[in-house]
């Protein structure tokens, strides 16, 4: 800018950076009880969608906390998120006790046999990524191309008394819940051998089975080797005939070992 002081003499004002001067940058923090999403650990979050993705849907109970956060990254990119979760919050399970996994560094250091964990078998198979019902809605299905034959750990009583068509299996010192899926065949080193089709696994120790006709007093359970694409005719149980376009299912136990 130039402008004259006395005639005749012009001051200028020259800027001589180089640089060009960034836009300021707000970075803010915000603890809040979210239903989904690590707990314990720092989240750095820049949109609302990112917000949404990591830490999942408001709720009433959340909603005050949920939308400062969001109104926050509506003028800023760089906002830390702790997720907090009280003494009774649980993962969802696919077994019989329940477990309260914060984090990924809790999990790795804890669970996971890759970063000096140490794996359980109390949980089932199955744990939700983090704590909150939200785990509940949560559905696992798999579809493995085989299924490897295993002797069942411990020993099996089959009591096929009462008029119910699923009989009782139970195993001393089992792991069904572990080591059975519905639909699996199982065999039973009696004479002559019996097969079964597993129809509920209900504890670690206890399952439901169609196919046999007689009480087994003690025995080895077997789970036989299958596939969920072709599955060999001695694990089926009853018979199929096809005449012109009909299929009809006969015998004692009209059960089929597809799942």
């Amino acid at each position: 800018m130039a402008f004259q002081v006395s005639p005749g003499v012009n001051v200028s004002e020259i800027d001589l950076t180089g640089a060009v001067v960034a836009a300021s940058t707000s970075i803010g923090g915000t603890v809040m009880p979210s239903r989904w999403g690590p707990a314990n650990t720092v989240q750095t979050i820049a949109t609302e969608e990112e917000m949404l993705a990591t830490f999942g849907k408001p709720n009433t109970s959340v909603a005050t906390y949920w939308f400062s956060a969001a109104s926050f990254l509506n003028y800023a990119g760089n906002l830390k998120v702790t997720r907090t979760v009280n003494s009774t919050a649980m993962n969802a399970s696919s077994g019989t006790t329940e477990v309260l996994i914060k984090n990924r560094d809790v999990y790795n250091d804890t669970y996971n046999t890759d970063f000096g964990g140490s794996e359980s078998s109390s949980y089932g198979l199955w744990v939700a990524r983090y704590a909150g019902d939200l785990g509940d809605s949560l559905k696992v299905s798999l579809c493995a191309a085989d299924r490897e034959r295993l002797t069942l750990t411990g020993t099996g009583v089959y009591d096929h008394t009462g008029g119910a068509s699923e009989k009782l299996l139970t195993q001393t010192s089992g792991k069904l819940l572990e080591e059975l899926m519905l639909g699996d065949v199982l065999s039973m080193s009696v004479t002559p051998a019996t097969k079964f089709m597993v129809t509920s696994v209900t504890a670690t120790t206890t399952a439901l089975l169609a196919g046999g006709s007689a009480d087994i007093a003690s025995s080895t359970v077997t789970r036989l080797k299958r596939s969920n694409f072709a599955e060999p005719e001695a694990n089926m149980l009853g018979t199929v005939a096809i005449t012109a376009n009909s299929m009809t299912v006969t015998g004692t136990t009209t059960f089929l070992m597809f799942k």
